[in-house]
């Protein structure tokens, strides 16, 4: 019978719990940039699992799903497609590593694309608090094999986007940090777009 309980409680956890907000103040990590100019978001979804191994279990789920790019299309439907390419623009088919690419198509058929450049990753371990962190680092970029100079008056390098995943004993959350973004017509659909990948990070398959 526990054993049961056990694993309707993780069930009911994953998918009911997934508690989402809009946050004013936070902890950045350290990949985080310093915030310059135009506007500053941070979003958070997180989960309590019933036991410390559990959430290390679902801490692994969630970051396979954050480095697995090109199934970020599967929780939302503004973009058609998230390709990851290496350094060469070359389609891959892996976890993102830093120094990637990462082409976009929208769902509107448009037939140009929109390049990010995977700044970096980093994975950290606390044991003395019983916390792990992993966190990618994204920009707007140029496509790979446009050379230095042309184009290069189109990208605000200012422009950046941190998603981060936490555990911390039985919590586990998911965070996204945008830095010195500038907010169009699409500001609140963008919105929705980073929250709903951050929720699919903590649904447990």
């Amino acid at each position: 019978l526990n054993y049961i309980l056990k694993i309707l409680w993780h069930e009911f956890s994953c998918v009911f719990y997934i508690n989402q907000s809009l946050m004013n103040a936070v902890n950045d990590h350290y990949l985080v940039p310093e915030q310059m100019k135009g506007t500053e978001k941070n979003l958070q979804s997180y989960i309590t699992a019933l036991t410390v191994e559990d959430a290390e279990d679902m801490f692994v789920e969630a970051k396979d799903k954050m480095l697995d790019i090109n199934n970020w299309k599967k929780e939302n439907s503004f973009f058609s497609s998230f390709i990851l390419t290496d350094s060469h623009g070359k389609e891959v088919h892996r976890h993102a590593h830093a120094g990637d690419f990462i082409r976009i198509a929208n769902a509107a058929g448009a037939s140009l694309y929109n390049w990010i450049h995977v700044d970096a990753i980093e994975y950290d371990d606390y044991p003395d608090i019983n916390t792990e962190t992993i966190a990618i680092r994204i920009h707007p970029s140029k496509e790979p094999r446009i050379k230095d100079e042309e184009e290069a008056y189109l990208i605000n390098s200012a422009v950046s986007s941190t998603i981060v995943i936490e555990r911390l004993d039985r919590r586990l959350t998911s965070l996204y940090h945008g830095r010195n973004e500038i907010i169009g017509g699409t500001g609140n659909q963008a919105d929705e777009v980073w929250q709903s990948l951050i929720n699919s990070f903590l649904i447990c398959e």
